[in-house]
């Protein structure tokens, strides 16, 4: 045989490539690619083998292949290359083991190899595709010392869900020794009562692989070597490699995480149900000031005195309902406007019936909710402006009604309407020019709330009280809507 040509008889369903096609794609793979005999020697390669190993065609060919054989594995390759050549066929070149040839200069590199038998008319010979592999084989070291040197544990596991690597973090959290762990099921480290299920999850996770976390919206608990389960999160990132496709699990021991919740959560319920205790008392306070207004007033003559007491009254009654309602919130930062303004007005009205019998108060307001700090100066305002329309509206009227609405136009925006159907309010009055404690009041809340109030005549007289509050404060649906 000539140097570096190739006369073979070609399988019999690729006898219609003309041999100058066959020796053209030879030349032009990207790979390295030698035919070798039976013997051993090589007969042929193409320039990709140059570039790779260092030698020149016409340098290597006649040569023994273990020429790029690393020393220490020549004589092993003599009798695999006699093996083969016994049961010819295409294959990859030693399976399951990692591969290495050698460059002139004998340095070694990594590489993957297939093995294609030929019939040549000098007799049997293989074609052998050498691949260098060494960036892959760097990749994977970057990979395996980023996985070792990860403060979480870190877990590679195979399609069909066994461990083929661990990190070191393994055997702290789990109690395995890494060499017990590698090649056994994942579901060694899911506590028993998950097992079952755990494999279809991890089918499905393999049929549409992405990175995410394991488990969204559900508690994941890992088991230790001892039985012990442990609270973890886990993150998922899909891995192609030569080998096939893997998944890297990252796994967090949670138990310090949920230890702290619990504390907090202990800490937020002792503080809750302190909050709710003061609440209470401070309810309960100002009722007794109620009371001992009421009985103050009754050693009175002078109608002039028993309206101030009874205003005075009322007022402390809509600030004891304030803490009455936080009282029973299940927030006990926030009330329910509706709930609130409903019991204000219910109070003022059963105050107030003997002078209106038949007027009604009519209450709506938007689900949002209402700090102390909106519902004080919020409250004080609404008694004010529904006790005047109730002594003042419905002079020598038969019937009347009071509407007061709370709404939410936007997040941080709230307004609040007052109006009735009486006889309206004289010509030239001005509620922040009033005399009156109760109008003074009215302006002192105003400026708390930072809120300003208009005036309709127009069909009796209608009050709109503007202000903003913090979006985070602003008000949740009650409902959560």
């Amino acid at each position: 045989m000539q140097a570096n040509t190739l006369d073979v008889d070609l399988p019999s369903s690729s006898r219609d490539i003309p041999h100058e096609l066959f020796r053209t794609v030879f030349e032009a793979a990207p790979s390295s690619m030698l035919v070798v005999s039976e013997e051993g020697a090589i007969t042929l390669v193409n320039t990709q083998t140059e570039r790779l190993f260092g030698w020149r065609r016409d340098e290597l060919v006649g040569q023994p292949v273990e020429v790029l054989i690393p020393r220490r594995i020549r004589a092993e390759h003599v009798a695999r290359r006699t093996v083969f050549f016994a049961t010819p066929e295409v294959r990859p070149m030693g399976a399951g083991r990692d591969l290495f040839a050698m460059r002139r200069d004998g340095s070694e590199l990594p590489v993957e190899i297939t093995l294609t038998p030929l019939v040549l008319r000098e007799g049997p010979a293989v074609l052998a595709s050498v691949v260098d592999i060494t960036e892959r084989k760097r990749a994977a070291e970057r990979l395996a010392l980023a996985v070792e040197a990860a403060p979480n544990v870190m877990i590679l596991v195979s399609a069909d869900g066994r461990i083929a690597m661990v990190n070191s973090q393994v055997e702290r959290v789990f109690g395995w020794a890494r060499e017990d762990l590698l090649g056994q099921p994942i579901e060694t480290l899911v506590p028993a009562r998950f097992r079952d299920g755990h494999p279809t999850q991890r089918a499905s996770f393999f049929r549409s692989p992405s990175t995410r976390p394991m488990g969204g919206g559900r508690d994941l608990f890992g088991v230790r070597k001892d039985g012990t389960e442990l609270p973890v999160e886990i993150g998922l990132n899909p891995i192609q490699t030569a080998d096939g496709f893997f998944v890297l699990a990252a796994v967090i021991d949670i138990t310090q995480r949920k230890q702290a919740e619990h504390q907090l959560r202990a800490s937020l319920a002792e503080k809750e149900t302190l909050l709710k205790e003061i609440h209470h008392r401070v309810k309960n306070n100002l009722q007794l000031v109620s009371s001992l207004l009421k009985l103050q007033s009754r050693k009175l003559d002078d109608p002039r005195l028993l309206a101030v007491f009874q205003e005075a009254q009322d007022r402390v009654r809509a600030m004891a309902l304030i803490h009455q309602k936080l009282y029973q919130s299940p927030n006990v930062a926030q009330i329910p406007a509706g709930d609130y303004l409903k019991s204000l007005v219910s109070l003022v009205a059963h105050t107030y019936a003997p002078l209106a019998p038949n007027v009604h108060a009519e209450v709506s307001a938007d689900r949002v909710w209402l700090t102390p700090d909106v519902a004080l100066p919020l409250g004080l305002i609404v008694n004010e402006l529904v006790s005047n329309g109730f002594k003042h509206a419905f002079a020598n009227v038969p019937a009347g009604q009071l509407t007061i609405s709370l709404r939410a136009p936007a997040a941080d925006r709230r307004v609040l309407t007052v109006a009735d159907d009486g006889i309206g309010v004289p010509e030239g009055f001005a509620p922040d020019a009033g005399s009156s404690l109760g109008l003074r009041l009215v302006g002192y809340m105003l400026e708390q709330l930072g809120a300003t109030m208009s005036m309709s005549r127009e069909g009796g007289t209608r009050f709109d009280v503007s202000f903003t509050v913090e979006p985070s404060t602003s008000g949740e649906d009650l409902h959560g809507r």
